[in-house]
């Protein structure tokens, strides 16, 4: 197997030397990243409390809104930096691995990036504007003016991004899980229907009460639901026919597991009624 790896072994002083120069390549990209977003950081905000111009902000500190700007950038600098981050780790991390491994390991830090962009664009355009619209028409007293606290505002946005984010990084998730053995599809498919319903609750308390917001918000996350049954399908035939080729048939082990519980079972349940009848003879003897 030695000639399948992506490069020779390297001794502990280069790991750290590798490691250290990862970190200064990632550092470096974030420093410029995050003077050019603080230079643009006003741009940042006016386009996040664009979004529902029907909101008046203000701010309730004087350092407030030089803080919202420092906050904004370093998100910012972030997410420019990222690519640069699954780079880094995959250069760092590729040199143990097998050329097979690296792709797969490649494949999930790529595919998480761009699924938790993906998740991050879609509540930016669709529920982010949902959510201020309907909190906007709870307030139906007029003598109640909306004024809202920057700072607040900021950090809702950002928490909802980074939670959209999160959610569609389901189909990886999975991935790793069914890989490590923690998941089978038989799993997932048994809990859909119970999970459509969590996403359709979901959908209802971050969306409009109307039937097409709360569709706009749960149908994606059940596609990506079923996304990750499909991958976790294929990733469990595949360690399947492995297993198989070697004269080993994890179904079959299953079932053989689920008659030896289903024998333990049986047999403390039998036991159990032998402890109890013995039990009520005993209280019999002793009247």
């Amino acid at each position: 197997m030695a000639g399948n790896k992506i490069d020779q072994k390297m001794t502990f002083t280069q790991h750290l030397g590798a490691f250290k120069n990862c970190l200064i390549v990632i550092a470096a990209v974030y420093v410029v990243a995050f003077i050019g977003c603080y230079i643009f950081s006003s741009e940042f905000i006016t386009a996040m409390v664009n979004i529902n111009p029907d909101y008046d902000f203000v701010q309730s500190d004087v350092t407030e809104m030089l803080a919202q700007q420092l906050k904004v950038a370093l998100i910012a600098a972030l997410v420019i930096d990222s690519p640069v981050i699954v780079w880094q780790v995959h250069s760092f991390v590729s040199p143990g691995l097998t050329r097979a491994e690296d792709r797969k390991f490649l494949l999930i830090l790529i595919g998480g990036l761009l699924l938790f962009a993906v998740g991050a664009v879609f509540c930016y355009i669709i529920v982010i504007p949902f959510t201020l619209k309907f909190f906007k028409g709870l307030n139906t007293i007029e003598a109640v003016a909306s004024l809202i606290n920057l700072k607040n505002y900021i950090s809702y946005i950002v928490a909802l991004l980074l939670a959209f984010g999160c959610i569609f990084e389901m189909p990886v998730v999975a991935a790793i899980l069914s890989a490590v053995g923690l998941i089978k599809p038989k799993m997932m498919v048994a809990a859909r229907q119970y999970v459509i319903v969590v996403f359709f609750i979901l959908g209802a308390a971050i969306t409009p009460p109307d039937i097409m917001s709360q569709c706009m918000v749960a149908i994606p996350m059940i596609v990506l639901y079923e996304l990750s049954i499909l991958i976790c399908r294929v990733i469990y035939n595949a360690k399947r026919k492995k297993l198989i080729a070697q004269g080993i048939d994890p179904d079959e082990e299953e079932e053989e597991e689920k008659e030896e519980k289903q024998k333990e079972s049986r047999w403390a349940s039998a036991k159990a009624q032998v402890e109890l009848a013995d039990a009520r003879k005993a209280q019999a003897a002793k009247k």
